[in-house]
């Protein structure tokens, strides 16, 4: 980093100049119009001082040398920000003609104070505004100039409101950079501190009327955030806050992390988040370490979030959540959905000024290295930043710990006692001999001490009859099967872990296989869903765990026949009756095995991505192909479900866009099922729309664009049909310019295949229109709509509905 003294700004400090630009406005002042509406323009200046006051206090820009460790660093990046903001308020008090001229203010006598002519005249309300915020800072340099050494008083409130604009465009630049500083929470802890010694009634209300302006928030002064609650003890999550039973403490990183995170030996100050990375090798037990954390000090925390941050789908649904449950919003069927943009700055804000400890997890968070991936999470986004909020991030990327300037927690093989003990316990070896216990040490030795592995190992173990009473049997089966097991390695998603990890999962499968046929092909089919939140209604479609609305169907025992049917169904039922008990006999078979997990809370499974990915990619690229489609089938199916209540539907998103995400990338336009296919994620377009997810929409609607053109060609009926669906999934998502094109381009089509007074043509100049009103071309949106009215009487008549529309 380059050396910056003083960080200066060619011959002007850093902090001098700042402390130029708030001293400048306290020489404005009231004149001689008085009334509420001068009251207000001032009550707007002194908040635009408080917010530039806040801006440098929490860098410390007025302490030559001892600036913000965030602002140094990123120095060479906001300099040129900076000075051009600091520079142009100081410039717009340079000129005393302008400051006549342009922003109607007229000087007061030399002898006259500003803040003491007659006081009488001012009310009891702004006099207390005043006092609050006309605290001065300390000097850095005497202000030579005379201009500024001259007191303004408001003569011209309309020209005034320009000096109000000016100064608010200069301190908003330098507030947009708060969040790449860091530093966005204290500034707005600064100003509530200020807004909160306002106690008059009145002097609220005119600080509420100047706010609407300068964005600066007072009215939690009146209702203590009604709709807020106003504390939260509890703990939110979407699977149990335990490790599983056969967990084994490591005592080693646990104090690790708590030292981390309140040990006094950290740079970490007391105005911020506390952030600790948990990183580490998939599989190595990180998410079970810090739920072990979690249950150990859970009293030392007011409350808990644990976020799963392994998906844009899972991460957007927990902050949806959290933001119903801190503000009292309730989701039942017929309301709608709060939006994420909405959701994440709530959540942000509910933790600031509160006391207290807040612990919040986001786990898995994998896809942060590379911006341009589709699945990458911006996870800056998402934390909080406020003083008593301590974050834990559990990540397979390194890039998490650039996130922190604490020391991650790195979390490798576990020590050989834990490992032993983590295999007895999951074997049930619950007295066992030394040979036994020497026999273990040599399994998890070649386990390579990965918690994961020896888990299954050891459940492996623990239902296989003949080794359960030899142990001594395992590992030479281990080492025998090991080549043969590892021949299909696979090359996506799990490339880095361990082939003993891999050995010790294909085993298992086996074993179900042998045992229980139906769960292993339910593994395989999961492997095409997301890994978390798995309930049974989404496969139990007719059965007792159903999540629709069964009197919505006239004809339930017709939908069974249909489902019953469907090759999804066929795969899983191998030919045989079918029915909840064996969907569930399933489930249990897997579980016993380690391989999926039961959520009591969420009422639902889970399974580890990591034994997730290998589900998938253990098999053949034409079996992972014919199993994509059985997946998507299943939720185009689910999807389609009347009566489904919307805290349900918000859980489908995750397994809809996992199934169409494995579908697309495997997708063989020349199929023979191709088309039927295409039909299917037609319905997922069609639930997203429903639903309001603009963006999946759009992900799901370019590709089935793109595969309709190659199979039926540009101007086949299908083709334009999904055009028009594109644009229209482009235009609710916001981005205009793409879906005018797109929109032309289908009007265009449709004219010349259809003919150009085609009722579907004249919906596409309709749908042309609507997003050019949007974009503010009237004129243009005007004359297009007249046309189609003119078009739709000739065509239609005057009374069709299209025509009245």
């Amino acid at each position: 980093m380059a050396e910056i003294a003083g960080l200066a700004i060619g011959a002007v400090g850093l902090a001098g100049l700042f402390t130029t630009c708030v001293q400048c406005v306290d020489y404005i002042s009231l004149g001689r119009n008085y009334g509420r509406d001068y009251e207000i323009s001032m009550t707007k200046l002194m908040l635009l001082k408080a917010r530039l006051s806040a801006w440098g206090e929490s860098l410390s820009v007025t302490q030559k040398g001892s600036e913000n460790a965030a602002l140094r660093y990123r120095w060479l990046e906001v300099q040129d920000t900076v000075g051009k903001c600091l520079v142009g308020i100081k410039m717009m008090f340079e000129d005393g003609r302008q400051i006549k001229s342009r922003y109607g203010l007229e000087p007061l006598p030399a002898s006259q104070d500003s803040l003491s002519i007659t006081q009488e005249q001012r009310s009891n309300a702004f006099r207390q505004i005043e006092a609050v915020f006309r605290s001065k800072i300390k000097r850095q340099q005497e202000i030579v100039s005379t201009s500024k050494k001259t007191r303004w008083a408001i003569h011209d409130k309309k020209n005034f409101d320009a000096m109000i604009a000016d100064l608010a465009f200069f301190i908003g630049g330098l507030e947009n950079l708060s969040d790449r500083l860091q530093v966005s929470g204290l500034q707005q802890r600064l100003l509530q501190i200020k807004v909160r010694a306002i106690t008059d009634a009145d002097g609220v209300d005119l600080i509420e009327h100047a706010s609407n302006q300068v964005q600066v928030l007072a009215s939690s002064q009146r209702s203590g955030q009604k709709s807020t609650l106003a504390n939260y003890t509890g703990q939110y999550a979407n699977s149990l806050l335990r490790p599983v039973s056969s967990y084994v403490s490591r005592p080693r990183l646990h104090q690790e992390i708590k030292e981390q995170l309140h040990g006094q030996n950290n740079t970490e100050t007391n105005d911020n988040a506390r952030i600790l990375a948990v990183c580490g090798l998939g599989g190595a037990g990180k998410s079970q370490l810090v739920l072990s954390y979690i249950l150990e000090n859970r009293r030392d925390y007011t409350g808990v979030f644990w976020i799963e941050a392994g998906s844009k789908e899972t991460i957007e649904r927990d902050y949806v959540q959290i933001y119903q449950l801190l503000y009292n919003r309730q989701t039942d069927t017929g309301q709608g959905i709060a939006k994420l943009e909405d959701a994440v700055p709530a959540v942000k804000r509910w933790f600031q000024g509160r006391e207290g400890r807040w612990l919040v997890v986001l786990d898995s968070a994998d896809t942060i290295d590379n911006e341009r991936d589709k699945s990458y999470i911006d996870l800056r986004y998402f934390m909080p930043d406020a003083p008593g909020v301590y974050i834990i991030i559990t990540s397979r990327s390194s890039t998490v710990k650039e996130m922190t300037p604490l020391a991650a927690v790195e979390v490798a093989e576990m020590e050989p006692a834990e490992a032993t003990e983590l295999f007895k316990l999951s074997a049930k070896m619950t007295r066992a001999r030394p040979d036994e216990i020497k026999e273990v040490e040599m399994i998890v030795g070649e386990l390579g001490h990965l918690a994961l592995a020896i888990a299954l190992a050891g459940s492996y173990v623990a239902v296989t009859p003949r080794l359960s009473s030899d142990i001594k049997g395992y590992l030479p089966e281990y080492q025998k099967r090991r080549k043969e097991l590892l021949h299909r390695r696979p090359k996506q998603h799990i490339h880095r872990y361990r082939e003993s990890v891999l050995s010790t999962w294909e085993t298992s499968f086996e074993a179900i296989e042998e045992h229980r046929p139906a769960a292993a092909r339910l593994l395989s089919l999961l492997a095409f869903l997301n890994f978390e939140d798995i309930f049974l209604g989404l496969i139990d479609q007719d059965g007792p765990n159903t999540i629709a609305n069964t009197s919505a169907y006239t004809a339930k025992d017709s939908r069974a026949v249909e489902l019953s049917d469907r090759a999804w169904r066929s795969f899983l039922s191998a030919g045989q009756p079918w029915s909840s008990y064996e969907l569930e006999s399933a489930f249990e078979t897997l579980q016993s095995y380690c391989l999926i997990q039961w959520k009591s809370d969420r009422e639902s499974y889970s399974i580890h991505k990591l034994v997730h990915a290998w589900g998938h990619d253990r098999l053949e690229v034409e079996e992972q192909r014919r199993l994509s489609v059985f997946a998507l089938e299943l939720m185009a199916d689910v999807t389609a479900q009347e009566g489904v209540d919307p805290s349900y539907q918000v859980r489908l998103v995750p397994h809809a866009m996992a199934s169409f995400g494995a579908y697309s990338r495997l997708y063989d336009p020349l199929a023979e099922n191709a088309q039927d296919t295409l039909t299917m994620a037609n319905q997922i377009s069609s639930f997203l729309n429903r639903l309001g997810r603009w963006s999946e929409w759009c992900r799901v609607a370019r590709f089935e664009l793109s595969n309709t053109e190659i199979r039926w060609g540009k101007y086949h009926p299908d083709t334009l049909t999904s055009m028009n669906d594109l644009a229209i999934a482009l235009q609710e998502q916001g981005s205009y310019e793409e879906a005018e094109r797109i929109h032309r381009q289908t009007l265009k089509s449709m004219g010349r295949v259809l003919g150009k007074e085609h009722p579907n043509t004249l919906q596409s100049m309709n749908n042309l229109a609507t997003v050019l009103q949007e974009q503010g071309s009237y004129e243009e949106a005007e004359q297009i709509h007249r046309q189609t009215l003119k078009s739709r009487e000739r065509v239609l008549g005057k009374e069709h509905p299209d025509t009245l529309t």
